[in-house]
């Protein structure tokens, strides 16, 4: 297994950056992998998605992931078991936590999976490219979610 780890801090509260996961839409700019939108599902709770995934650019078999949004600000991204088994297992969280006066702490962390005999070979060639990943990802969804401080001048009075 090969995981990978970013933090991020944004100018906006947790219900903001939920919002923005459970917007597909908005997601799919910080998370590039979900390539073509196949077909989504949402109770409120989680949403059952299938897409195209799109690693190093290259388009895969479809992938079937359950997004939960959970409480306290946790966010897990988790594979549907499959008929056939897979060479690869992925999983993710999101990790939310206050960090001031509206700004919010951003920890995401991605692990993969490699099975069969191919699996340390796999997991060299993902290392890397899992960890600029994960980092890149991270930085998309703060640059999607960050709002700016407002800047506030101040005059002084002429008299």
């Amino acid at each position: 297994m090969i995981a990978a780890e970013a933090t991020a801090v944004v100018h906006c509260g947790p219900r903001e950056v939920l919002e923005c996961i459970a917007d597909l839409e908005r997601y799919r700019q910080a998370n590039t992998k979900i390539g073509d939108l196949l077909a989504a599902s949402d109770d409120g709770r989680e949403m059952l998605v299938t897409y195209r995934v799109r690693p190093l650019g290259l388009p895969l078999p479809v992938r079937r992931q359950r997004i939960r949004i959970g409480p306290a600000g946790r966010v897990e991204l988790t594979d549907i078991p499959s008929r056939r088994p897979r060479m690869l297992a992925f999983s993710a969280s999101i990790l939310l936590r206050p960090a001031g006066q509206d700004e919010t702490r951003i920890a995401h962390r991605a692990t993969i999976c490699c099975r069969g005999p191919q699996a340390p070979l796999l997991e060299r060639m993902l290392r890397s490219w899992l960890a600029n990943d994960v980092a890149a990802e991270t930085e998309r969804l703060t640059a999607v979610v960050d709002r700016p401080r407002p800047t506030i001048h101040s005059h002084a009075g002429q008299q």
